[in-house]
């Protein structure tokens, strides 16, 4: 089950008591008021559903792309490679 930031040791339990006392209503608002989601970014996912139905704990969701991939941030380092495959 994941339960938890792993980058930033953030509870769900935590975050949601956080969300609910500074009335934040997505994953944005509550990153301006406490630090979670960003570096690798794979909780906002599970934060969001946490927000929508109070959830503190969820199976693994399988994603097609890491978060960052949607982003740009992982570029195919073979379109620099020069063409004699020296390196």
């Amino acid at each position: 089950m994941v339960d938890r930031c792993i980058c930033y040791s953030k509870s769900f339990s935590e975050l949601k008591s956080l969300a609910q006392l500074h009335g934040a209503r997505d994953v944005a608002a509550l990153q301006a008021v406490v630090e979670f989601g960003f570096r690798c970014g794979l909780c906002k996912p599970y934060v969001k559903r946490m927000i929508e139905n109070g959830q503190t704990a969820f199976p693994v969701m399988q994603c097609a792309t890491h978060p960052f991939e949607d982003a740009g941030l992982f570029a195919d380092i073979t379109d620099d490679a020069p063409s004699d495959g020296a390196r």
